[in-house]
């Protein structure tokens, strides 16, 4: 009888720390999200001048605050995955400061569809559970 109470309480604290894995991933690729698509409609706005100071100190604030939430992701993600978005978060940091528009609304882009990708595969849904 302990034995079946000891393997339902590992079984019930397996699927909590399953479920509280899978909501801060997705919280974290949403937060991603949600500011590069603040990043594209400040670079909207003046597409011809983008490389002002303010847009690269913006760009820069992203990429600090993602290695800063990227430390916890490594935990649960792998490795290839984040310096993905790293990459991608320094080449709209690049094109941004070469005023290339084209290139970095593409990355932008690029990174907004691989983090929505990312978020379902981490989403609790009985798909990803079986």
């Amino acid at each position: 009888m302990k034995r079946m109470v000891f393997i339902f309480i590992l079984f019930i604290v397996t699927i909590i720390g399953c479920i509280l894995e899978g909501r801060y991933v997705c919280k974290t690729f949403l937060y991603l999200e949600d500011r590069l698509y603040y990043v594209q409609q400040q670079l909207q706005k003046n597409t011809e001048n983008m490389n002002t100071e303010e847009n690269i100190k913006l760009l820069k604030e992203l990429h600090e605050e993602w290695t800063e939430k990227k430390k916890v992701l490594k935990i649960f993600v792998w490795h290839t995955n984040l310096k993905d978005v790293e990459v991608g978060l320094s080449r709209i940091q690049s094109y941004t400061a070469e005023n290339d528009y084209t290139e970095a609304y593409t990355e932008i882009q690029n990174l907004i569809d691989f983090s929505k990708h990312f978020r379902q595969d981490y989403e609790l849904n009985l798909q990803n559970i079986f």
